[in-house]
């Protein structure tokens, strides 16, 4: 395993130090990820600095929590046997909570240009919904001007959204995505989670439903 690890290293990039000397296990492997991290600032500050970057704020009742392994990512894109996970993956998106109301958001570009072009979608389904709404008869048009009124919520949230990895402007993210943040804190953590306002129910009904939450997400080496 030790010499597997110490190859896969050396086909990433990376380099293991002469003084580590022994198996990468323990303490040993902990100076290996300090050294990795040492030599490669200057490429992550790249591939952070070509990222879309923008500022989330919670707008409901939920807050931010925050893990000790704090910055946390997540890809909904296949690429299958390779994974989807890393800084220069394409769909990649990095997250980092600053405060109990706030989240920092790193996002590939061409996950932001697939954005745009869904809110594009949407605003042609808004004008679509809108003439439906106005044609239709009485007992359907209630129902109708509901679903449209939903619509344009989800339109004015997702054009604030785009304005603010634009613009640098404030974007809404909804109980719904604070918790989904709050469940990748979770994933990630080791042993612990941190809430301003003490409100460990989200960690506690993940790690009942699955137990391996009590660890972080560790690498794996095939």
């Amino acid at each position: 395993m030790a010499e597997h690890l110490r190859e896969r290293v050396a086909r990433m990039g990376g380099k293991v130090p002469s003084d580590l000397d022994g198996p990468l296990e323990g303490n040993n492997l902990k100076a290996l990820a300090f050294h990795m991290i040492q030599d490669s600032l200057g490429d992550f500050a790249k591939l952070l600095g070509a990222k879309a970057m923008g500022l989330f704020v919670a707008t409901g009742e939920q807050r931010f929590i925050i893990g000790d392994t704090p910055v946390v990512l997540k890809n909904d894109r296949n690429h299958g046997p390779y994974g989807n996970i890393g800084l220069a993956v394409p769909g990649i998106q990095i997250y980092l909570p600053v405060s109990p109301e706030l989240a920092l958001g790193f996002w590939c570009p061409t996950l932001l240009a697939e954005f745009v072009n869904g809110l594009e979608e949407g605003r042609r389904t808004e004008r679509a919904a809108s003439g439906f709404a106005l044609l239709s008869s009485p007992p359907q048009r209630a129902e109708a001007q509901t679903q449209l009124d939903k619509l344009r919520k989800s339109i004015t949230d997702l054009e604030q959204i785009q304005s603010g990895f634009l613009t640098g402007s404030l974007m809404p993210a909804s109980d719904d995505n604070v918790i989904h943040l709050n469940s990748l804190q979770v994933m990630y953590a080791e042993p612990w989670v941190f809430s301003a306002s003490a409100n460990f129910e989200l960690p506690k009904r993940m790690i009942n439903d699955n137990p391996k939450h009590r660890a972080g997400l560790r690498m794996k080496v095939n």
